[in-house]
């Protein structure tokens, strides 16, 4: 078998009709192995059909939440903004569960941490959040408060 680019050759069969398929391997093989491809053929479109968004990183997230809370609300503002703005959509997040509140979460944390960290990258900080999970580990902790917090022994 001769070497194929793999991407043009998926793409050329994802676009086969049944009825394609079945002229081109009915006349070198049998009818099970032409209904074989068509099954994969349907599989092969099923998971190609493109999405409405792109594969995003969180450093393209945190670049997009950076651009426009600059345009909208300055770039003079403090990092504390974001916070303060975050402690609001905490309440909210516990009152509603909404996935929509903890993205709210995620971009006030990833703009405060841009702002006072101007030199660091979301890997930076991804870093040091898997440092945190270590000394976590470490800890003794106490038991559940009435909310379900639990706090580590200092």
């Amino acid at each position: 078998m001769k070497n194929m680019n793999t991407e043009t050759n998926y793409t050329q069969v994802v676009n086969l009709t049944e009825e394609e398929m079945y002229k081109i391997y009915m006349n070198e093989e049998k009818e099970k192995i032409a209904k074989m491809l068509i099954s994969s053929n349907k599989a092969l479109n099923l998971i190609a059909i493109p999405t409405a968004y792109p594969i995003n990183t969180i450093q393209s997230v945190s670049n997009n939440i950076a651009t426009f809370s600059d345009e909208v609300f300055g770039i003079d503002r403090p990092f504390t903004a974001p916070l303060h703005h975050m402690k609001k959509e905490v309440d909210e997040a516990i009152e509603s569960g909404d996935k929509e509140e903890f993205a709210d979460l995620l971009l006030l944390l990833l703009d405060a941490y841009r702002k006072k960290f101007p030199l660091n990258t979301t890997q930076d900080l991804l870093n040091e959040s898997q440092d945190k999970i270590e000394i976590c580990k470490s800890r003794k902790w106490s038991k559940p408060d009435e909310n379900g917090v639990i706090e580590h022994i200092r």
